[in-house]
């Protein structure tokens, strides 16, 4: 069973980029498509499910990348605005700290913990579908929900260093956040070995960004927000110019050409993706070159799932490496392919086919 339309888009076509493709390399990304659909399919049901396979719940993150997906195939809006409408209506506390998850039955209520990373991108999936819809009015109702997150998010900036000082929480569904408000963790990627405040970092200034496009579209004034560097809420703008050159300062190797974090200087493909999502680095040059150079390195903390590994491939594309994302999907999702996927897989190490975040391969989705 479903909620999308009975019948599919039409197969994938190549435009003249796609000529130097090989048929093999076409046939394989048709699979690839083919596959991709029917995720989607069993996903949509009465909200987008994370995986139908186990907890058949909706989550913010996953919400974000079913919806872009469906906008380019089934064009389906409503689904979209739903979920947005549950979301806005389960906050985890009275601060308004938006719910990671929430479900439906048997009644509608929060899924009790917030992941910061998917409360910054609800501001993202909003602009996405007010994009797609035209639906102005709901996004100006859902703006206020928006904003607030960041208001909350950026009181754990550090006031000297101007970076986001959140992220040392472990990743722990029961991790003490009350500083915060309610139950709070960070997710970003399940790579156990990830440092993730770059990645937390760039993920606000990607979702402020977010809102302030949002803003400009409805015809909004520009947004103010609170923050740990001035007594008044700051406008939006100011604060993204803030975070954008602590950013550079601070998690910018110069030398190497790369976004690191930690106090190991840890390199991953989540800080550079994220990174160059935000718009961080300082010219496309230096995205492209950063993205290449953390892609290419063999020490470079890799990603676990098909969730970062689809912000990769959207950055590679962003910088114009559009053959390395071509590559890259051929790669990953073929390599689940290749071991006899029919839909893709929550998590997926080709190296490691029986990885899970969950202890069992089995628990995956």
């Amino acid at each position: 069973m479903s909620s999308a339309p009975a019948s599919n888009p039409p197969p994938l076509t190549f435009s003249k980029a796609g000529r130097s493709l090989s048929d093999a390399d076409k046939t394989k990304l048709r699979k690839i498509d083919d596959a991709a659909l029917l995720t989607l399919r069993n996903c949509m049901q009465t909200v987008y499910e994370d995986g139908p396979r186990r907890d058949m719940r909706l989550w913010i993150g996953d919400l974000r990348l079913q919806a872009l997906t469906n906008y380019a195939t089934f064009n389906d809006t409503a689904l979209a605005k739903r979920c947005l409408y549950l979301f806005a209506a389960t906050p985890v506390n009275d601060a308004g700290l938006l719910s990671a998850s929430c479900y439906e039955r048997p009644y509608v209520c929060s899924g009790g913990q917030s992941i910061v990373d998917f409360s910054h991108i609800y501001a993202a999936a909003l602009r996405d579908y007010v994009v797609a819809s035209g639906d102005a009015e709901t996004g100006r109702e859902l703006f206020p929900t928006a904003l607030t997150q960041f208001a909350i998010s950026l009181a754990r900036v550090d006031p000297v260093t101007g970076i986001y000082a959140g992220a040392e929480m472990p990743v722990d569904a029961d991790a003490d956040a009350s500083d915060i408000g309610g139950e709070a963790w960070h997710f970003i990627d399940w790579q156990p070995e990830l440092h993730k405040t770059a990645a937390e970092h760039a993920v606000i200034v990607f979702g402020l960004r977010a809102v302030l496009e949002l803003a400009q579209q409805l015809g909004l004034d520009t947004p103010s927000v609170a923050t740990p560097f001035a007594d008044t809420p700051l406008p939006v703008p100011d604060v993204i110019e803030r975070l954008v050159s602590a950013a550079r300062k601070h998690l910018y190797h110069t030398q190497r050409g790369v976004f690191l974090s930690g106090v190991e200087r840890q390199l991953s493909w989540a800080s550079n993706a994220w990174a160059v999502m935000a718009d961080i680095p300082e010219t496309r040059e230096q995205a492209a070159r950063a993205l290449r150079t953390a892609y290419e390195d063999p020490t470079a903390v890799i990603g676990m799932t098909p969730y970062l590994h689809h912000y990769l491939c959207e950055a590679f594309v962003k910088v114009g490496l559009d053959d390395l994302a071509v590559k890259h999907i051929l790669g990953y999702w073929g390599s689940m392919i290749d071991a006899g996927a029919e839909t893709f897989w929550e998590a997926w190490d080709p190296k490691n086919p029986r990885f899970s975040p969950y202890s069992d391969v089995h628990a995956n989705s």
